[in-house]
């Protein structure tokens, strides 16, 4: 177990103790938390003075079996550092959420906040997963008049203003939070499970209960302000950056009128930190509330600066609300755009059926960027850490993953089955990683009513993360993961028939939401997914194969490289040409470190190797299989498991406290000659076309 003597850190808090720390958690404070908590939401950024983490020490109790006793002006028992959740070393506790019900109380001085110009709004990044807010003994009601928040994986705001307490001692914060883990029917879940914790074993982990994202008060303007921005690239030669500015009014009628101004900037690394202003644009604002204006940046003469990997060009944004007579700015926020295309293209490559040879060519679909067929070379990143399970220690070890990822060579990130905080997506858009977003599954096949409040769950976690650039799809099932309706997932007690109808039916009506909610982007119906809509019988490779509704045909094998190519060409025999064919899923080599496991006895992987020489070569031959599948069966993307081990899933290039197991520039030089040799192979099919 790894532990530290409390001098490292502020008695009487220490982590709790644990198999593994990563070195980043030896930075962690409860005095210095909140300072070095860095802006929680990079594409909405007002000024360093308008806002305060509450992320630290707060009182902490379980309450079971339900929340309906509030702990007002009551000390709880225990204390807990936000934002690691429970079940952590780092929150101090590591402990079971006992019956999934738990109270956080927090009294903040008056001297601390004062916000006496303006709004005061509670922001929560992360709560996992029904979430009750009391300011000084009352209720506070969210949108729509709700009283609680719904929902792991989206941030969301309460305004507290009526409730918060200027011109007194202090005022009482008290949080409680709801978590079924793997026992709800319709919450999303991915891959937690609440046993891991006493029992750690298998491809689940432990779980992530109650606060696990940054809380922080802002200080908003009044009678008006901006609330979110939706931004729009799909179609940047014709319609340019089209960006809808949601502004908050917080009077039933406004008899001033405002404007809103903006201004695009030059990507603030190009501009060495100075402002140089590209194009205006001014609208007025609707007299009613609530509303969205429009702003429109028409394409300029030369053409947008695209985003890519290897260019990720990020126009600056400053928005500001003004009122129109005295031209005082009311609000101003500061943001950021990416302008990239993303489609499923149409290129002459070898023909299926004549996979040993490259003699005879037919039309096979691509994932193109920009309008350009581009290989995806990803890797697999379950985004858990040994110091706060969904939470990293601080922004240095979340930097840390993903410039590790650059650093590799891939392009590509698929983000498994759990969604990030802002600042990680904004990390991903600014160094330049491709991302394909998993939706959290949830663990039970549920009826139609669970399956109803799960999308509706998804679908604020969407509209949280739409304006990142990196995101380029979604993926809406996993392996078949409450791909229907049953409670059992077992085809003995059901028909094949039955199986095949009510996941064809969830599927379709998942994919046509994710469509109509975000069309400007791909969609995966299930990575390894039922694959139901084959004629032929589902057999290993089928039933591991998605494709029957989104835009990609998902293939998963964790053969050995020389069974491979064969898999691969299983698949591709048998899918729909209109579609990319990608490999959602392979490799997993297992390589054991000895003092970085998390239980030594329970380690496993795939493909086990003894040396990281062996590890290097085996990656390397799956590379060159990969190199001749595009060559032959015209794949798109393929995805390597995975970046870092995860608890006693020990196949990740990096164990879980974040040692290397490879030589970085060894795995960079293969990922780069995967996607050059696909390139070569597009230059050279647009030559003869």
């Amino acid at each position: 177990m790894t532990s530290f003597t409390s001098s490292l850190w502020d008695a009487p808090w220490k982590p709790a103790e644990s198999p593994l720390l990563t070195q980043f958690a030896r930075d962690v404070s409860p005095s210095t938390l909140a300072a070095t908590t860095p802006y929680p939401r990079p594409q909405l950024r007002r000024s360093n003075d308008t806002w305060t983490s509450l992320n630290g020490l707060w009182e902490f109790d379980w309450q079971p079996p339900h929340l309906q006793d509030p702990p007002f002006g009551r000390t709880l028992n225990h204390s807990i550092l936000v934002p690691f959740p429970v079940e952590s070393p780092l929150s101090g506790l590591r402990q079971n959420s006992k019956h999934d019900y738990m109270w956080y109380r927090k009294v903040v001085d008056a001297s601390f906040w004062s916000c006496m110009e303006g709004r005061t709004w509670l922001n929560m990044e992360a709560s996992d997963w029904n979430t009750t807010v009391y300011v000084n003994g009352e209720l506070v009601m969210g949108p729509n008049n709700t009283p609680h928040h719904i929902g792991a994986f989206d941030p969301f705001v309460l305004d507290v203003s009526p409730y918060w307490f200027h011109n007194t001692s202090s005022t009482e914060l008290i949080i409680g939070v709801y978590d079924p883990t793997e026992q709800g029917t319709a919450n999303g879940v991915g891959k937690q499970n609440s046993q891991r914790l006493e029992d750690p074993s298998g491809i689940f982990y432990t779980s992530t209960s109650g606060i696990w994202g940054t809380v922080w008060l802002e200080c908003v303007p009044e009678p008006i302000s901006i609330h979110s921005l939706a931004m729009e690239t799909s179609h940047p030669d014709t319609q340019g950056i089209v960006i809808h500015a949601h502004i908050h009014n917080h009077e039933e009628q406004m008899d001033s009128p405002y404007f809103l101004r903006a201004f695009l900037l030059e990507d603030q690394r190009k501009a060495k930190g100075q402002e140089i202003i590209l194009d205006t644009c001014k609208r007025d604002v609707s007299l009613f509330s609530n509303q969205s204006t429009t702003i429109i940046f028409p394409p300029p003469s030369q053409g947008f600066r695209y985003w890519s990997p290897d260019h990720p060009y990020l126009y600056g944004l400053r928005i500001q609300v003004v009122h129109s007579n005295t031209l005082e700015i009311i609000d101003e926020v500061k943001s950021y755009v990416g302008v990239r295309t993303v489609e499923i293209s149409s290129h002459n490559l070898p023909d299926l059926k004549m996979a040993t040879t490259a003699s005879s060519s037919s039309s096979s679909s691509h994932l193109s960027l920009n309008g350009h067929p581009t290989f995806q070379m990803a890797v697999l990143d379950q985004g858990f850490s040994p110091d706060g399970n969904y939470v990293y220690a601080n922004e240095e070890a979340l930097l840390y993953d993903l410039t590790m990822t650059k650093q590799m060579g891939f392009n590509t990130i698929r983000k498994h089955m759990k969604m990030e905080s802002r600042r990680w997506y904004y990390h991903a858009d600014r160094l330049g990683l491709l991302v394909w977003q998993d939706l959290p599954s949830r663990r039970t096949q549920a009826n139609e009513t669970g399956w109803d409040s799960w999308v509706e769950e998804m679908t604020m976690a969407i509209q949280a993360r739409q304006n990142a650039p990196s995101i380029i799809q979604w993926t809406a099932f996993n392996e078949g993961w409450a791909q229907n309706y049953d409670n059992t997932n077992s085809e003995q007690n059901h028909s094949l028939q039955k199986l095949q109808d009510q996941t064809n039916t969830i599927t379709q009506q998942t994919v046509q939401k994710l469509q109509t909610l975000d069309p400007t982007r791909l969609i995966t119906d299930a990575s390894g997914g039922r694959n139901v809509c084959h004629q032929k019988p589902l057999d290993d490779y089928h039933f591991w194969a998605g494709g029957c509704f989104g835009n990609n045909t998902d293939f998963h094998t964790y053969c050995e490289p020389d069974q491979l190519l064969d898999g691969l060409h299983h698949v591709a025999m048998d899918s729909d040409p209109n579609k990319a064919f990608v490999l959602g899923e392979y490799g997993g080599i297992l390589l054991i470190h000895q003092n970085h496991e998390w239980y030594p006895s329970r380690s496993h992987g795939q493909n086990k190797v003894d040396t990281q020489t062996q590890l290097q070569d085996k990656y390397d031959q799956y590379a060159y299989k990969i190199q001749q599948a595009i060559d032959h069966l015209g794949l798109s993307a393929a995805v390597y498991t995975q970046l870092t081990d995860v608890e006693t899933e020990c196949n990740g290039l990096l164990t879980y406290d974040r040692l290397l197991k490879i030589d970085v520039q060894r795995i960079h030089a293969i990922n780069t000659r995967v996607i050059r040799h696909f390139e070569r192979r597009q230059y050279s099919s647009s030559m003869t076309e």
